[in-house]
């Protein structure tokens, strides 16, 4: 029975992609938050245009980008190994920007001003301070991320189910249709 392997799989691919996206995702967000750098409006329709775009024609695309093998992986197959991680973790990643940019919206810059005043490094004081401020926004866009990842792969198939013989919506994804990302965290 290979349904185990592909279960592992599934689990193993969307918790690395919730690591990449968390390491990339709180950065992008905290450059948005924090920061007036030009081109910060530009970083900000760039990942908000990935939700745009859908995602069998990102895999098509990063399949027709990169006809060949990727770097870390065994196989001759172009979507297996770190090219599948990476198109799982660039789909996913306006989650956790966003839930780590409302959280940061929320905290206030004085928290790391006193910080800073104190000695902190902008780094220590967002290790120490911020982070365990913004912990559950990032958890928030990575708790959607797992689910939709661990459940549906690419395509996302998680935000529906069949029931009864026909497909019915489920409650998370009425959340997330309706714009409360809280509430469709506490679902998942």
């Amino acid at each position: 029975m290979e349904t185990p392997k592909y279960i592992v799989n599934s689990l193993l691919y969307s918790t690395l992609a919730v690591a990449g996206c968390v390491v990339v995702g709180v950065p992008i967000a905290w450059i948005l938050a924090r920061t007036r750098l030009p081109g910060r409006d530009t970083l900000d329709g760039l990942n908000t245009l990935i939700l745009a775009l859908p995602g069998t024609a990102i895999g098509i695309a990063y399949i027709r980008a990169f006809h060949f093998p990727c770097r870390g992986s065994t196989s001759s197959s172009p979507v297996s190994g770190s090219c599948c991680r990476l198109v799982l973790c660039i789909r996913r990643l306006p989650y956790t920007v966003r839930g780590a940019y409302a959280s940061l919206l929320l905290v206030h810059r004085s928290m790391e001003e006193a910080a800073a005043s104190v000695g902190a490094t902008e780094l220590r004081s967002f290790r120490d301070v911020t982070l365990p401020l913004i912990w559950r926004g990032v958890l928030v866009g990575s708790a959607v991320l797992v689910r939709d990842l661990a459940a549906g792969g690419l395509g996302g198939g998680s935000s529906s189910r069949w029931a009864a013989g026909r497909r019915s919506r489920s409650g998370s994804s009425r959340s997330n249709i309706a714009g409360s990302a809280n509430e469709a965290a506490a679902r998942a």
